[in-house]
């Protein structure tokens, strides 16, 4: 197993500055249980399909911005209505409708900004709700493996970090010596293609190289900034609020009606 050095992670980050680039990416949640899925209202359940939401990294000059893709077609669901049975045998109609259904997929929506030279982040995320981050790289300390395989059509390497208590799988592709990758991820001597954190995976789906012109806009931001120690380890005090009604439908007394209202 290799250790990344600085000296080789020079040279290929002075060598990338002047390739400009494009990667689609989906990001999918790892799912260890599929029967607890199931027990899901849809609308929740569209969030654990494989491949529903995607993201483009762009890369040009030392700077590169990763953002969600347009998730109007997700948000369509707006009512789910599903026969439950309780514990006790019984059977219920449960209605679930969503009043903003955008809020379902908010988690999902994210824009990294990086700037290589500095090394610094800046980051829009939605936890519990909309957040501004800057903060600086990460320092990954990633092991290179011996580990090969094939990706996007490109021969990738594995890497592995062990930062914070976490494990974070890379893979990432030296016939591409750009050291960027989708979020927070980079610092391998050449582009990531694949991300696995235990929770989610970013797997690449296509690369594309460009020749047009391309200008990033490093974000402005209003009001209280955070660091991603500051937004990810504080507490979840914010519990959703829904309206919770169980009643006999009028039309058939022998029915039980339950209907949930975010």
């Amino acid at each position: 197993m290799l250790k990344y050095t600085l000296p080789f992670f020079f040279f290929i980050t002075l060598n990338s500055f002047s390739q400009k680039i494009l990667v689609e990416y989906f990001e999918n949640k790892i799912v260890k249980n599929p029967e607890e899925i199931k027990q899901l209202p849809a609308p929740a359940r569209k969030t654990f399909e494989p491949n529903t939401f995607s993201y483009t990294l762009t890369y040009i000059n030392g700077i590169s911005l990763y953002e969600n893709n347009d998730f109007s077609k997700v948000n369509k669901i707006e009512t789910s209505t599903e026969l439950v049975k309780l514990a006790n045998g019984e059977e219920i109609t449960q209605v679930i409708t969503f009043e903003d259904t955008s809020r379902v997929f908010r988690i999902f929506e994210k824009k990294f900004f990086k700037d290589y030279l500095n090394k610094k982040i800046y980051a829009e995320l939605f936890v519990n709700e909309k957040k501004q981050i800057i903060d600086n790289f990460y320092d990954w300390q990633w092991e290179i493996t011996n580990e090969q395989k094939e990706i996007s059509g490109y021969m990738c390497t594995k890497a592995i970090s062990k930062i914070n208590g976490y494990h974070f799988e890379a893979w990432f592709t030296e016939e591409i010596p750009i050291s960027t990758g989708p979020e927070k991820f980079d610092s391998l001597p050449g582009l990531i293609l694949y991300v696995n954190t235990g929770a989610i995976e970013l797997v690449a789906k296509s690369v594309k190289f460009i020749d047009n012109p391309i200008n990033i806009q490093k974000p402005t931001f209003t009001g209280q900034t955070y660091t991603f120690n500051e937004v990810y380890m504080k507490p979840n005090t914010v519990k959703p609020q829904f309206k919770n009604i169980i009643e006999k439908d009028p039309n058939n007394s022998n029915i039980t009606k339950q209907t949930i209202t975010y």
